[in-house]
Order: structure tokens, then C-alpha cells, then sequence
């Protein structure tokens, strides 16, 4: 009875995690993101933002060097996560950051599966 119970609650929680997910689509990419999250372009790079985290999309060429964050560390983690990305992470021509607090399991793994889920797009891709 508890095997089945558990097996239960496992299907129904997958369904409804793919369910809270949204697809986002362009030429160049596409990946999958909670649907608590907005999508905004700013300046070449695509931001993912949530209400603790966010990711941002950008490919390196459209930058002269490297792209700079614009903030240095105060050791105010409340206020740094919003500024510093807690990874910097690439596929193919595109590098991703992912930003969330030190501690933050939950927005960490939502941010990461962004990340994960994204597929580069390309012509030689048919």
C-alpha cells in the first residue's frame, strides 16, 4: 500500500512540475523555464528572471572582450546574488550565468535546469 501510495505521489508531482514549465523559442536557442519566470532582452543577452534567481544568455562575440557584470563583491550576499553570477557556464558560441544566493537550493536547481534544457540551434541542425 505505501509502495503504491509513493508511486502515485511520484507521477503526480512529475506531471505537475512539467506542467509549471514554459518553452522558450528562437533562432538561435531554445530552452524550457518555470512559468513563475519572465523573459526580458537587454543590450544582446536574454534574461530569465525569477523572484530569487535569474539566468542570462548572451553570445561572447557581441561583447568587445570580455562581458564585465559591473559589480564587485561587498560580501553583502543579499544584495550580491542579484549582480554577480554564481556560475558562468557555456554552449557553444553562447555563455550562460546563473545567478541565486550562496544557500539557495531550490533557485540554484531551478536556474541549472534552465541551463540544462537549453538546445543550440544552428543551419547545419536540420
Amino acid at each position: 500500500m505505501k509502495l503504491h501510495f509513493l508511486i502515485i505521489s511520484i507521477l503526480i508531482f512529475t506531471g505537475c512540475q512539467q506542467n509549471n514549465l514554459e518553452t522558450y523559442s528562437s533562432d538561435q536557442y531554445n530552452f524550457n523555464y518555470p512559468n513563475t519566470y519572465s523573459i526580458s532582452e537587454d543590450d544582446n543577452v536574454l534574461i530569465i528572471q525569477g523572484e530569487k534567481g535569474r539566468a542570462e544568455i548572451f553570445n561572447a562575440d557581441d561583447f568587445d572582450g570580455e562581458r564585465l557584470h559591473g559589480y564587485s563583491s561587498s560580501g553583502l550576499e543579499e544584495f550580491e546574488y542579484k549582480f554577480v553570477p554564481k556560475e558562468k557556464l557555456t554552449k557553444e558560441a553562447f555563455t550562460i550565468w546563473l545567478f541565486y544566493m550562496e544557500n539557495d537550493e531550490e533557485t540554484k536547481g531551478e536556474v541549472e535546469e534552465i541551463y540544462e534544457s537549453i538546445e543550440i540551434k544552428g543551419i547545419d541542425r536540420i
